[in-house]
């Protein structure tokens, strides 16, 4: 009976959960979810005689419908010191992403599901290095997230971060980032169709190579996105020079996106390379090639 009051109706003998159904299902979850933080907040708040006893976490970007969100956040040690309590208190739209707006959402969420003020609950805010003024405005100590920190040199060492004065690049690395777009049309050539990955997986088989499927970093943002794709490129190295030595051997010119991958002159070739196809596809296959000694 409580289930048809949720707005459930039937679908043959089963019961079926509407659209609206499934709405007020959810929204009273969040509900119970709200009051649960609350009671845990105002337990944990009387354990530590009225002083702040965890951190606030947030992120923020602009998604592909150009609409700016932050996720926040809100870790803490309970009093048993038995784990570590990490809850997601929500997902905000924002008008923009200055440290004025996002200081106040972060106020706002607060006292709206945990039922305490931000100050009361919160000794320090961790964020990326670029959200630092958001610590400034709520008048706390601002932490700079490690992950965030190591990412900065990775991305930099493959030419994905650079450095501009007067909106002009100081320290281009277009090797660097060529590379990474040769990984990124490979992943993308054998990540679609099952015949292509059938046949790449069967060349592992045959190479003794580990059996991968390319990671394509569909997500350009997230550290892990390009970290994915060019180990799971490499990893299958063996099997990618077999595909060459195959269709170097075959005499014919690949097809599809593996033969605008090969031949694409945007690859990163060598320095004496010409601007014939067979000796662009040569050069940025010969990234894959492993060097000698002498060389």
């Amino acid at each position: 009976e409580a289930f048809y009051q949720l707005g459930g109706g039937t679908r043959g003998s089963c019961p079926h959960l509407t659209r609206n159904g499934l709405s007020v299902w959810v929204n009273a979850e969040f509900v119970n979810f709200v009051r649960i933080v609350k009671h845990i907040m105002s337990d944990e708040l009387a354990a530590a005689e009225g002083n702040p006893f965890g951190q606030s976490l947030h992120d923020g970007g602009t998604l592909k419908d150009h609409k700016k969100r932050v996720a926040v956040g809100f870790s803490f040690i309970p009093e048993d010191w038995e784990k570590h309590v990490v809850v997601c208190l929500g997902y905000q739209a924002v008008s923009d992403g200055t440290a004025k707006t996002t200081a106040q959402l972060l106020r706002d969420i607060h006292r709206e599901r945990t039922g305490v003020e931000f100050s009361a609950v919160a000794a320090n805010v961790v964020q990326d290095q670029a959200a630092l003024a958001v610590a400034e405005e709520l008048q706390l100590n601002g932490d700079i997230c490690d992950m965030h920190k190591v990412s900065k040199i990775t991305r930099s060492a493959i030419g994905d971060l650079v450095r501009t004065k007067g909106k002009k690049i100081i320290n281009p690395f277009p090797d660097g980032q060529a590379i990474m777009a040769l990984a990124h049309k490979i992943a993308k050539h054998f990540c679609y169709g099952t015949e292509r990955t059938s046949k790449l997986f069967k060349i592992c088989a045959e190479s003794n190579t580990a059996r991968v499927k390319p990671k394509l970093d569909l997500n350009g943002t997230r550290v892990a996105a390009r970290h994915a794709l060019l180990r799971s490129v490499i990893r299958l190295k063996r099997a990618l020079m077999i595909t060459r030595s195959n269709i170097s051997q075959s005499g014919r010119s690949p097809r599809g996106n593996l033969r605008r991958c090969l031949s694409s002159r945007r690859s990163p070739r060598l320095p004496t390379a010409s601007k014939s196809s067979s000796s662009t596809r040569a050069s940025s296959w010969a990234l894959w090639r492993p060097r000698s000694s002498a060389e």
